[in-house]
């Protein structure tokens, strides 16, 4: 069985090779049509133009699939490809439970709503509000919908996307290689917490 080290130097180098194929073709697709970006908000400007929301929408949609989606596959069944199905635990999910879940959802809304009526309190920093208005102006362009089409597409690439791609490499992958290696739930639990965190604020 190889280590943990070269596992988790594989499952980088996948990443970071799935990062560079989504943005050369992006880049292709720039040059093909004339379009100059210099920076990451000048990308999401673009979804002020109907011509070019489509073609954003779908690069943040691609780059999801491939990034959290394809290439965390690919380590799995290039390491595991006789326990597919039994590393991710998919054989194993009850009916119960996604109820329970649903439950569980419902019942922190007003908790997270709370803390958030809390955290707009805080006096922040010059230049981290700056990054929180940011966030929401990007956000705000991402969420527009003119049809239904785009409410579609945007519970793809906001919502469903994200949400499975996520937790295949961080719970499915990172968190379980992490409990195999130390055999501590609590620090597995802890490390793929912090690696998410870390990794969502630099997207």
């Amino acid at each position: 069985m190889p280590t943990f080290p070269k596992k988790m130097f594989v499952l980088f180098i996948l990443i970071l090779s799935g990062l560079i194929l989504v943005n050369l073709l992006f880049l292709l697709v720039n040059n093909i049509y004339g379009i100059e970006i210099a920076s990451g908000l000048q990308l999401f400007d673009l979804l002020a133009n109907s011509e070019f929301a489509g073609f954003i929408k779908l690069y943040v949609g691609v780059n999801h699939l491939v990034i959290f989606i394809i290439c965390p596959l690919v380590f799995v069944y290039f390491f595991y490809k006789n326990k597919f199905w039994e590393y991710l635990s998919l054989r194993y999910v009850k009916p119960i439970f996604i109820i329970l879940f649903f439950l569980v959802l419902m019942s922190l809304y007003p908790l997270m709503a709370y803390f958030t009526f809390l955290l707009s309190k805080i006096d922040l920093p010059d230049f981290l509000s700056g990054f929180d208005k940011d966030a929401i102006d990007t956000l705000t362009k991402l969420l527009a919908m003119d049809s239904l089409s785009d409410l579609v597409v945007n519970i793809i690439i906001i919502g469903i996307l994200p949400g499975i791609g996520e937790e295949i490499l961080f719970r499915g992958i990172l968190q379980k290689e992490i409990y195999m290696r130390w055999r501590n739930h609590h620090a597995a639990i802890w490390v793929a917490a912090f690696l998410f965190s870390a990794c969502i604020s630099k997207l």
